[in-house]
């Protein structure tokens, strides 16, 4: 298991450099990021107080898509983030290609979908968050798992129930390319789901991102980066032109879809 190089800290100096800034309710809009982790009680939404003691709770494991989700959307503004682990590291699956391989009678999709559907009942009851990411989720590959439909649901049902909007991110594993393109094209959930499309928005590709405490750069979908941004514009601003201030090596293309289309 590979771990995370340790923050940076000053040299020669009786005062620590801290990389990591204050987090809060209230400093930006509320994300809940959602995935695999061990370290953290299940569908228990634990409040980022601390970025360090998350690190240290998680062992500090690389390779944890929590944890890197979390640090995608704090470098990219979001200060004010909620984790739910879903389910635990045992039933990750790291590479893509072994995630429709049958294990104890599930795929990985199908075993993931079934901890969301916990989690999302669980948090049905909460009004803090803006903006929910269910990580490593995909609307693309997935065997016919469908990761969309519940998220949107979720939402529109939450705002039923709590009155405040709920904005569910959606990412797809894997490159862009015409065969993603066409499968996209003939999917008929994204102009069937009536109101409850409303509350959902897709981002498809992958982007190669360089966080300074990972060991190396890694290919993963743009929806943690993207809740960070968005969690940092005013009402009247989108992504229109808008850069992710992550830093990246080469990024693959990737689009971002409403129920209207791709904008």
């Amino acid at each position: 298991m590979p771990t995370m190089r340790s923050a940076p800290s000053l040299v020669g100096s009786m005062r620590l450099s801290p990389l990591y800034q204050t987090l809060g309710i209230g400093a930006t809009e509320t994300i809940f990021l959602i995935g695999h982790a061990d370290g953290l009680p299940l569908n228990d939404p634990y409040q980022v107080s601390s970025i360090q003691d998350v690190v240290n709770r998680m062992g500090a494991d690389a390779d944890c898509p929590l944890l890197r989700a979390l640090l995608e959307a704090y470098y990219s503004g979001a200060r004010d983030i909620f984790l739910v682990a879903a389910a635990p590291m045992s039933e990750y699956v790291h590479e893509l290609a072994d995630r429709s391989t049958v294990v104890e009678g599930k795929t990985f999709w199908q075993r993931y979908q079934e901890r969301l559907d916990v989690t999302y009942a669980l948090l049905l009851q909460w009004d803090l968050p803006k903006f929910i990411v269910p990580v490593e989720a995909s609307l693309t590959g997935t065997g016919g798992v469908d990761f969309l439909t519940p998220l949107a649901e979720h939402c529109d049902t939450a705002f039923g129930i709590t009155g405040a909007i709920r904005l569910g991110l959606l990412g797809s594993k894997g490159k862009l390319d015409d065969a993603v393109a066409q499968e996209v094209l003939a999917d008929d959930r994204l102009s069937s789901l009536g109101d409850a499309g409303r509350f959902v928005a897709v981002l498809l590709g992958e982007a190669l991102l360089l966080i300074q405490e990972l060991p190396t750069t890694y290919a993963t979908p743009v929806v943690s980066a993207v809740a960070g941004e968005l969690s940092n514009l005013k009402l009247d601003r989108g992504l229109t032109y808008h850069r992710l201030r992550l830093r990246t090596r080469q990024w693959h293309q990737w689009s971002l879809i409403s129920r209207a289309g791709v904008v």
